[in-house]
């Protein structure tokens, strides 16, 4: 956790991916698992704690983006799920690393606020292809 937003942008993406643009999910839970797998050997942390956080939330969020109907799938929508999946990988690396200094904190609260522009960047970018879809 810290300044690097690359994390973020990929958990955001994979979300996108499998939503907006309708990728298969099985082959999306892999990109996802070896993206984790690459963040831990990048920052040192536990073997597949990132993979398992990545899979776990990416399936959360497109169970709960295919319980909408077609008709409830606004930009807004698309932003407070993706959003929701980003703050249960965050709390999911709280959990298990048992980080409780007031500095380790301090930047998931930052990260988080950082997520929330990103979701509504995303929401926006969803909004602007589902016009563009739409319209032919």
């Amino acid at each position: 956790m810290g300044w690097v937003l690359m994390p973020d942008l990929f958990f955001m993406y994979m979300f996108y991916q499998t939503t907006a643009l309708g990728s298969k999910l099985p082959g999306a839970i892999w990109v996802a698992f070896l993206g984790g797998l690459l963040w831990d050997l990048r920052w040192s942390s536990l073997l597949g704690l990132n993979a398992i956080a990545y899979v776990g939330a990416l399936m959360l969020v497109f169970w709960l983006w295919n319980l909408m109907p077609k008709s409830g799938r606004t930009p807004l929508i698309f932003a407070s799920i993706m959003f929701m999946g980003h703050l249960c990988v965050a709390v999911f690396r709280l959990v298990v690393l048992g980080v409780t200094s007031q500095h380790m904190l301090h930047q998931v609260v930052l990260q988080q606020a950082y997520a929330v522009v990103l979701s509504f960047i995303f929401g926006f970018v969803f909004f602007k292809r589902g016009e563009k879809s739409n319209a032919s």
